[in-house]
């Protein structure tokens, strides 16, 4: 079963095909996913588009975040550096990272079964920490870039990876 990170509305089938399109409207005028379940299991999951504009680029976040030591990598890891003082957000983390997201034109991938596995099933030599083994593994399985400081994931060649550093 998906756990989500953060509350996810979630709707019966039922009610859903009752309200489709009040609740698409709700989604994109709100800008928050909805999970549609059957017998209280998840069976779709229905997220706002990205409103068209300028390409998304790297450097556009900059002044919302002093970072002191490593770069993040995660909005769990960001959580726990901003509980722990390690950077500075220029607002709360969660509406900072809603923020981030939207300005990017990004979007979130859950943590999946495939990927947890897939994370140990990475070709070659590559290090113990699991955070990076979940982002190589997504990457992989979603033909992305990773865009990294971190010279361990630069240096795996097993994945299209680029330095998040200027």
């Amino acid at each position: 079963m998906t756990k989500y990170l953060r509350p996810v509305k979630t709707v019966l089938i039922s009610e859903f095909k009752a309200k489709c399109i009040q609740m698409l409207k709700d989604v994109q005028k709100n800008g928050k996913p909805l999970v549609v379940t059957r017998r209280g299991q998840p069976i779709a999951r229905v997220e706002p588009v990205a409103k068209q504009g300028k390409a998304p680029r790297l450097g556009q976040l900059k002044g919302w975040i002093k970072i002191k030591g490593d770069i993040v990598i995660s909005e769990l890891e960001i959580a726990r550096l901003a509980q722990r003082k390690q950077i500075e957000l220029d607002r709360g983390v969660e509406e900072w990272i809603d923020k981030s997201i939207a300005v990017l034109g990004a979007h979130e991938i859950e943590l999946s079964r495939v990927i947890a596995v897939e994370a140990y099933r990475l070709p070659g030599e590559f290090h113990r920490d699991p955070a990076d083994r979940v982002l190589v593994a997504t990457a992989r399985l979603f033909g992305m870039t990773l865009v990294s400081a971190d010279r361990q994931l630069l240096r795996y060649r097993h994945v299209n990876s680029m330095s998040a550093k200027r």
